[in-house]
This record gives C-alpha cells, sequence and structure tokens, in this order.
C-alpha cells in the first residue's frame, strides 16, 4: 500500500508500480467510494478524491459508480474555474499548478 505519499514527494514509488496494481488500487478505489456512499444523508454530498492522475482511478471509478448508483449524481464542485475540467471534476497536475497531481468529484445523494 502506497499511504499517504505522493509521486513529487516521493519519485521513487513510479519505480515500484506495476501494471497489476492499478487493476487493483481502481477495485479498491470503487470499495471505497460505494461503501463511503452507505453513510451519505438524504440530500448529503460525498466528495471522491485521490491524489492520482491516472484516470482509470478517478473519472472511471466515477462513472462505474454513478452506472450502479442511480441515487447519486455528480455535481460541479465549487473551485477555481482552472481547476474544473470540463466534465466537472476537479483536476491538477504538477507542471501547470505547480502542486501535486489531484483529483476530485463532487457526488449528491438524490435521496432527500
Amino acid at each position: 500500500m502506497l499511504g499517504h505519499r505522493t509521486l513529487r514527494g516521493s519519485p521513487e514509488i513510479k519505480w515500484r508500480l506495476s501494471a497489476g496494481d492499478l487493476t487493483r488500487l481502481v477495485e479498491l478505489q470503487l470499495t471505497f467510494l460505494k461503501r463511503g456512499a452507505q453513510t451519505v444523508a438524504p440530500g448529503g454530498r460525498l466528495v471522491y478524491s485521490t491524489c492520482s492522475i491516472e484516470r482509470e482511478e478517478n473519472e472511471d471509478v466515477v462513472r462505474r459508480f454513478l452506472e450502479g448508483n442511480a441515487s447519486f449524481r455528480l455535481i460541479t464542485p465549487s473551485a477555481r474555474l482552472d481547476l474544473i475540467t470540463p466534465d466537472g471534476f476537479v483536476r491538477t497536475f504538477p507542471h501547470r499548478h505547480g502542486c501535486d497531481g489531484f483529483f476530485a468529484a463532487v457526488l449528491e445523494s438524490l435521496n432527500g
């Protein structure tokens, strides 16, 4: 497990990851998102965020979650406009924003 370390702060991480790790992490992230969603109050919001720039761990996980959870919808977050993607996610890149690469999505429960 990578813990809380990021690639920018610990560049050696990239040498320890394999293709199979991404598949495992995607399934783990989806499990975390599903479990977190179970605790959201009706009409409440859930923020899904990672310190990854991999589409598979981010947009794809959110899309898979939404496909199986019609009681949630993606909403546009309150963030600087230059950080919001055309699809309504927050994304940072080290070479553009001078910080670690991050992703965030805001999901709202429709049961409220």
